[in-house]
Formats: structure tokens, C-alpha cells, sequence
């Protein structure tokens, strides 16, 4: 989740995905993602964030686009939509970004905000 935004089922986000490092970061997650119903959260990422994850147990949802990818989800698409837009807006200079450290790339102006690993989600897929 660090390299991406989190969101619940209706698509809003949950907390500040760059926060905290391991493994504080999955007590964090796992505590949040057990509050909602149906204990679901949605990791939204794009094609750059993609090899940054560790493999994960669960295939991947993919779409070519957000609407596609919040169709095959299950989600409204405008609902879905409407936080990445935001998140993408807030995102500053990423020039510093660095995988493997909290780096201060953050959001401004968005609630919650996003303290590190900050990167506009733009590129397909998603």
C-alpha cells in the first residue's frame, strides 16, 4: 500500500498510505481493513508501482483505464474515479521519490494526506 492509494468500498480513502514503515504499516492496515464491512480494501496502483510490491498472493485486478479497472472491481466508476483524480491533483514534485526510504513525497491539500511515496497514478494499467 505505500506505493498507492487504498480505498474502501465506496471507493473513498482510508488513511495515509505513506505513514508508517514495517511492520507497523500492516498493523495499521490490518486493523483498518478489518472496521470495514466485508473486510475489503482496494489497493489502486499503475504500471510504474506494478514491480514495487511484493508478489502477492492474489491475482491482480487490471483495467486499461479506472472506469474499466472500478467496473471489474465492482465499483462505480465515478466514485472511483473522483479519488484518483484528487489524489493525482494533490501529488508535488516526485522528482525525490525512493522506494525504500520515506522520502517526503507528499500531497497537498487532500484529506487524508499522503506523507511519502506521493506519485500521480497515470499510467495503464492500472
Amino acid at each position: 500500500m505505500p506505493f498507492s492509494i487504498v480505498v474502501k468500498k465506496d471507493a473513498e480513502r482510508l488513511y495515509d498510505e505513506g505513514a508508517d514503515v514495517l511492520p507497523k504499516r500492516y498493523a495499521i492496515w490490518g486493523r483498518l481493513v478489518s472496521e470495514r464491512p466485508d473486510q475489503v480494501g482496494y489497493v489502486i496502483i499503475d504500471a510504474r508501482s506494478l514491480e514495487l510490491f511484493m508478489p502477492s498472493v492474489f491475482r491482480p485486478i487490471k483495467g486499461a483505464t479506472i472506469e474499466d479497472l472500478a467496473e471489474k472491481m465492482g465499483l462505480p466508476a465515478d466514485k472511483l474515479r473522483a479519488p484518483v483524480d484528487e489524489f493525482n491533483a494533490a501529488c508535488g514534485d516526485t522528482s525525490g521519490f525512493h522506494p525504500t526510504e520515506l522520502d517526503g513525497g507528499t500531497t497537498t491539500g487532500l484529506t487524508p494526506t499522503k506523507s511519502n511515496w506521493a506519485r500521480p497514478i497515470t499510467e495503464a494499467p492500472f
